[in-house]
């Protein structure tokens, strides 16, 4: 089982990314405003981080909370 390791910080991220997608922000619009990660400067490294922290929301929402919420 994979150690769920979200601090307060992490996971107010993941809410904001969370509401971010809903409000259909693109990625540039999340990787400045949320990462601080200036898109035009690195694109790269900013889609590269902002996909990483996706795909962790999207694992989370699926199995994560499942150690944080044990049946």
């Amino acid at each position: 089982m994979r150690t769920l390791r979200l601090g307060k910080r992490g996971i107010t991220l993941h809410d904001k990314l969370m509401d971010a997608c809903a409000d259909s922000a693109s990625e540039e619009e999340m990787a400045l405003d949320l990462l601080g990660i200036d898109p035009v400067k690195e694109p790269i490294r900013a889609r590269k981080a902002l996909r990483s922290h996706l795909k962790r929301v999207l694992w989370f929402l699926h199995k994560g909370y499942r150690e944080l919420f044990p049946t």
